[in-house]
């Protein structure tokens, strides 16, 4: 090795059926993924927050009526670790007809250094947060 710096990249990426197993799961396979990244425990704590509330809302709100998918993407270049998660549902711009607590997307961005929440480029909703390690 000749001394120069290293830097650590890699990317996850989930499809999943956005039903009540999905925020679990997507949680658990995020947590895995930032167990190889020696990040702080406070980024991770916010990443998995982060992961659940996100996928948590595609089950809740965006296919009030049938089935649908959540899409999860996350990826690290140090020293940044970004995460989106996106469905083709009703969109944020068409409430739910399912209620939730209503706070959802203000926790999400409490806890990421960087947070947008939009409609898809087709439809549905994409949520993009960044975290600084």
């Amino acid at each position: 090795m000749n001394g120069a710096a290293t830097s650590i990249f890699g990317e996850l990426r989930l499809e999943l059926p956005a039903n009540a197993s999905c925020p679990g799961i997507a949680r658990r396979a995020v947590e895995g993924f930032l167990v190889s990244l020696d990040l702080s425990p406070e980024v991770v704590s916010a990443v998995k927050l982060a992961v659940t509330e996100a996928c948590s809302n595609v089950v809740l709100h965006a296919y009030p009526v049938g089935e649908g998918t959540c899409r999860l993407e996350a990826s690290w270049s140090d020293p940044e670790f970004a995460l989106r998660v996106s469905d083709t549902g009703c969109g944020i711009e068409n409430p739910s007809p399912n209620r939730g607590l209503g706070v959802g997307l203000d926790l999400m961005a409490s806890v990421a250094d960087v947070f947008e929440a939009g409609p898809g480029e087709v439809s549905g909703t994409v949520v993009s947060m960044r975290f600084l390690d």
